[in-house]
């Protein structure tokens, strides 16, 4: 794997993905930058916050790629440290993904760093994710997968979105 890259057996597309010539594409771009409209018109005015500080309503995506996670595949913990927000976009899930499984079988976890810091680190939040559900989250949040473990694929589309004006 490289070095830059987060994605453990798995595969990731190069380039940026929604640039690409492509109808199905240009739809899916058309319904996550709705998405993200949302996101930030929710967002409350606070000129002190990190993140709402940079929100003009107005935006990009920066980055966009396709990861393929097969069996015993996850991300490694990791930031984005150029990002504003991050919004992963899940394609296609294994049924062995459930929100009812106590091992969490290739959840995504926020909150936690690749530092090792033992007692002193804790995950914030883990999601059980969803075919067609998008997740957006500052960019600057550690975030990461567990290990997944099913025979299927576990396909999404990450992006990086970042302030217009």
């Amino acid at each position: 794997d490289p070095l830059d890259q987060s994605v453990r057996r798995g595969s990731q597309t190069e380039g940026h993905l929604l640039y690409r010539s492509n109808t199905l594409l240009s739809l899916f771009k058309q319904s996550m930058e709705s998405c993200i409209s949302t996101y930030l018109n929710d967002l409350p005015a606070d000129s002190m916050h990190p993140l709402t500080a940079r929100n003009s309503l107005n935006f990009t995506a920066k980055g966009s790629w396709s990861v393929k996670l097969e069996n015993g595949g996850y991300h490694a913990n990791h930031i984005h440290p150029h990002g504003w927000l991050s919004a992963p976009s899940y394609i296609s899930i294994p049924d062995e993904m459930s929100k009812n499984d106590p091992l969490k079988n290739g959840w995504l976890k926020l909150g936690e760093t690749c530092l090792d810091l033992g007692k002193r680190e804790s995950i914030d939040r883990e999601i059980c994710p969803e075919s067609g559900q998008i997740i957006i989250f500052p960019s600057y949040i550690w975030h990461g997968t567990n290990e997944l473990k099913s025979d299927r694929p576990r396909l999404t589309i990450p992006s990086d979105i970042m302030p217009i004006g």
